[in-house]
């Protein structure tokens, strides 16, 4: 939608731009502090208690030195091969040289700041390099929590220098320390739905009780401990709690008590030996060509599939992988007490990533109620929509109907709206009060599924299989 020249003049003048390294911003549920340049807390102004926190963008740098080693002995005097050194990332592997990272590739002496407030939306804009910046956006509403009560982080990055992993780091004063003092408890998403406890730990634990240090050495832990993160990651201290809710997958690990980071971007140079045989460093965006590579002959078996006749199945030169030159994502987070965070999270991370359809139509009046499929039907707050399609099996026609409950318990709220249930059990839905028995038809035959989870640890978590 195109705003007129009338309503973005008076936009412009509501809005008031400030050049300053601290400010203070609030919405009517939180309020953020910067300092230097950074976010250093974040206060929930619903419960007067204030996180500790600063956020910044860090970068794990992976070594890549290649060494030309002359081997007379192996063919002639000119005769060489090219030797790695030192630790090296690729397609599967992240292997940084160090366990922390460090500072953005041509990082300001501070970075630079500015405020922009506005009647409805107010941002923080910060640049820590040319090529890495941030927003923060908190919204101005009143009456709806669920449109104001969390920040925005929008992050833009690219394009990376060789050899560099991105993170966005979260440093908090809350968070739980791990026995052995290195990292700290944290949770993941499993799949977008139930949520799983993560250990910072070079050590695995299986099912029949056994366990096993799988870290050769202590540059891999740190791999070893990025957990796969759909649509949240958080901290939980004894009060406190930090959860970021993302729009795309990635990956989230805690280095230290009441860390997180969460990985953004990243760009490696070579090869990691681990049998993909490429490197994250085509940013055409167009398919790699990859010749045949006969060095060795052409008459093994594997050439067919492999094209080479090499001991490793690679061919003796990189192939690129396609990567985005600069990637812009989006999160939301919610800090403070956790009962705020709790009873919050998983409703926005349902409307980040399900955003309204819009319609449109070339009518002057259009009656969208009469449009919509399910104008009759009323779903608790407490319950989303996962599916509704029409099918045929055979012969009868079928409607698929999903429904998901994304509370942890269930919530006072959902009494009002066509649903019973108690803390500790299921809620019940009220199929004809809802409206789904009109829209399903007076012959509706319903038969229930469930989707197996994995089973509960006794916190109620999903339990880890490794």
């Amino acid at each position: 939608v195109l705003p007129s020249e009338q309503d973005t003049a008076a936009a412009a003048a509501a809005a008031s731009v400030e050049q300053q390294p601290d400010a203070v911003i609030e919405s009517q549920y939180f309020s953020l502090k910067f300092l230097g340049g950074v976010l250093r807390s974040m206060k929930d102004l619903s419960t007067g208690i204030e996180m500790q926190m600063e956020q910044t963008m860090a970068e794990y740098k992976s070594f890549a030195s290649v060494k030309n080693v002359t081997s007379p002995s192996a063919g002639g005097a000119n005769s060489w091969t090219l030797t790695y050194t030192g630790s090296r990332s690729g397609s599967y592997l992240l292997h940084p040289s160090t366990l922390s990272p460090g500072g953005v590739a041509g990082a300001f002496k501070t970075p630079k700041m500015e405020v922009v407030r506005g009647s409805h939306v107010t941002e923080v804009r910060q640049w820590f390099s040319e090529t890495h910046s941030q927003v923060y956006r908190v919204y101005t509403s009143e009456r709806d929590e669920l449109a104001g009560g969390f920040v925005e982080l929008q992050m833009g990055v690219g394009p990376l220098e060789g050899n560099r992993e991105l993170v966005a780091r979260f440093d908090t004063d809350g968070g739980i320390p791990t026995d052995s003092g290195a990292g700290s408890e944290f949770l993941t998403d499993s799949n977008g739905f139930q949520l799983q406890r993560r250990v910072f730990s070079p050590t695995r634990f299986f099912p029949d009780g056994t366990s096993q240090d799988v870290s050769p050495d202590d540059s891999y832990t740190l791999a070893l401990n990025f957990y796969p993160v759909v649509r949240s990651a958080h901290i939980r201290g004894h009060d406190l709690q930090l959860s970021v809710l993302t729009q795309q997958t990635g990956g989230a690990t805690s280095t230290s008590s009441g860390n997180l980071e969460i990985m953004v971007h990243r760009r490696s140079l070579q090869d990691d030996s681990k049998g993909a045989c490429q490197v994250f460093n085509d940013t055409t965006g167009s398919y790699a060509t990859i010749p045949l590579d006969d060095s060795e002959g052409n008459t093994c078996t594997q050439f067919g599939w492999a094209g080479t006749c090499r001991a490793d199945n690679c061919p003796s030169f990189a192939v690129p992988m396609n990567i985005s030159t600069r990637v812009e994502p989006l999160m939301w987070f919610v800090a403070g007490k956790r009962s705020t965070c709790q009873g919050r999270w998983r409703q926005l991370s349902q409307l980040l990533n399900n955003r309204p359809s819009l319609l449109f139509s070339g009518k002057a009046h259009f009656d969208v109620k009469a449009s919509a499929p399910m104008r009759r039907a009323a779903l608790p707050l407490d319950v989303h929509l996962l599916t509704l399609q029409p099918r045929t099996a055979d012969g009868m026609s079928q409607l698929v109907l999903r429904l998901q409950n994304i509370q942890e318990i269930a919530p006072a709220s959902s009494a009002a709206n066509n649903a019973s249930g108690s803390a500790n059990g299921p809620i019940s839905i009220d199929f004809n009060k809802a409206g789904l028995c009109a829209l399903l038809g007076k012959r509706a035959r319903v038969s229930e599924r469930a989707l197996n989870s994995l089973p509960l640890d006794k916190d109620g978590y999903a339990r880890n299989m490794f």
